[in-house]
C-alpha cells in the first residue's frame, strides 16, 4: 500500500484571497524563499565519495563548480587543461570550462557518439570550419573561446574527447536538458552544439533549423542511454536528469521568445518523465521546479539569464539532503 501524499495540495483554504493555513500546502512554500521540493528522497542514498560526471549548458558547469567546492569528485572537470591559453574565454580574458558546453540533446547524443566512436565523425573536418586565414570555427563545441588554427582546434578536441571518455567510469551522471531549437549542418549531416552569429549570416545556406519534437527527443535520450549502458566500465551508474532553469537565450522560431522558452522547457521536463520509466537506475531532480518557484530575488542574477551562486548551493544542498548519505 503506498504511503499517503502530504503533500498534494497547491492550496486548501476556502477563499482566494488567502493562503493556506497548512504549511504543507504547496502555496505556502512557493515564491517567499527558497522552494524545497519533497517526496524527492531516494530509497538507497549514494555514498559521500561517488565521482560525478555533468554534460549540459552553463547550469551544468555551475552544478560541477559547487559540487566540486563541495568535495566531490567531478569527473567532467579538468582544471589543468583550462589553464592553458586555448581555452581562455576570448570576452573575459580568463580560463573558462564553457566550451563544454551541450545545449540540446542532439548535441549531447551526437558528442557521446563521437567520443565512443560510435559515429562516423572525422575529427579533422566534421563541423570544422574555416572562419578566416588558417583560423577555425568548432561547430561542436560553444564559440566563446579564441579561434584556433588546425592544431590547435584538434588539440582541444582531444581534451573535450577524454573529458566526455571519463562518463564511462562515474557512479553518477547528470544531464542537464536545456533547449530543443538546434542547428543541423547539412554538408556533414551532424548537429552544430552552437553556430556564431557571424558564420551562420555568411552561410546560413549551410545549415537546416531544427525544433526538436517531443519524440525525436525522447528518441534520442533513449539512444544516449543505450550508449552507456554499453560503454560503461561497470554498467553500474546512475543517471540523473535535470532541466535547466536558464532559458534560450534567442529564438529561431517566430515565437514571442517567453513562448518559445516555455515551449522548451515543458517539451523537455515531460520527456525526462516519460523516459525514466521503467529504469531503475534513472530519476529526475527538480532543480529548475526549485529556480521556477523560489523568490526571483533569490534565484536570478541581474541579467534574469543566469542563477545566483546561492540558488546554486540551496540546488546542490537539496541534491545531497536527498541523495547523499
Amino acid at each position: 500500500m503506498k504511503e499517503k501524499n502530504l503533500f498534494m495540495s497547491w492550496n486548501n483554504s476556502k477563499s482566494s484571497s488567502q493562503l493556506s493555513s497548512d504549511s504543507r500546502s504547496a502555496s505556502t512554500r512557493i515564491f517567499d524563499g527558497f522552494y524545497e521540493p519533497k517526496n524527492i528522497a531516494l530509497k538507497q542514498k549514494f555514498s559521500r565519495d561517488v565521482s560525478i560526471f555533468t554534460m549540459g549548458s552553463c547550469f551544468a558547469r555551475e552544478l560541477e563548480s559547487a559540487f566540486s567546492a563541495d568535495g566531490f569528485n567531478i569527473l567532467s572537470m579538468d582544471n589543468e587543461s583550462l589553464q592553458q591559453a586555448d581555452f581562455v574565454d576570448k570576452s573575459k580574458g580568463v580560463p573558462t570550462s564553457g566550451f563544454f558546453h551541450r545545449y540540446n540533446i542532439p548535441a549531447m547524443l551526437q558528442e557521446f557518439q563521437r567520443s565512443f566512436g560510435e559515429i562516423n565523425f572525422i575529427e579533422e573536418s566534421s563541423l570544422l570550419v574555416e572562419s578566416q586565414a588558417e583560423h577555425f570555427v568548432d561547430l561542436n563545441y560553444s564559440d566563446n573561446t579564441t579561434r584556433l588554427n588546425l592544431q590547435g582546434a584538434l588539440q582541444r578536441r582531444e581534451v573535450g574527447k577524454r573529458l566526455v571518455q571519463r562518463a564511462a567510469k562515474a557512479d553518477i551522471i547528470i544531464l542537464t536538458l536545456g533547449l530543443t531549437e538546434a542547428w543541423l549542418y547539412k554538408p556533414d549531416n551532424l548537429y552544430a552544439n552552437t553556430v556564431p552569429a557571424d558564420y551562420l549570416i555568411k552561410h546560413r545556406h549551410d545549415f537546416e533549423f531544427v525544433q526538436v519534437s517531443y519524440d525525436d527527443n525522447l528518441a534520442m535520450l533513449e539512444r544516449l542511454y543505450s550508449l552507456l549502458c554499453k560503454h560503461h566500465a561497470t554498467g553500474n551508474f546512475n543517471l540523473i536528469l535535470t532541466v535547466s532553469p536558464v532559458p534560450l537565450r534567442h529564438t529561431f522560431s517566430q515565437e514571442d521568445i517567453v513562448i518559445a522558452n516555455m515551449y522548451a522547457k515543458s517539451t523537455l521536463r515531460t520527456v525526462a518523465t516519460e523516459f525514466l520509466k521503467g529504469k531503475d537506475n534513472v530519476t529526475y531532480f527538480p532543480s529548475y521546479e526549485i529556480a521556477m518557484y523560489s523568490h526571483r530575488d533569490l534565484v536570478w542574477r541581474p541579467d534574469r539569464v543566469h542563477i545566483n551562486k546561492e540558488c546554486v548551493r540551496f540546488i546542490i544542498q537539496v541534491f545531497r539532503n536527498n541523495y547523499i548519505e
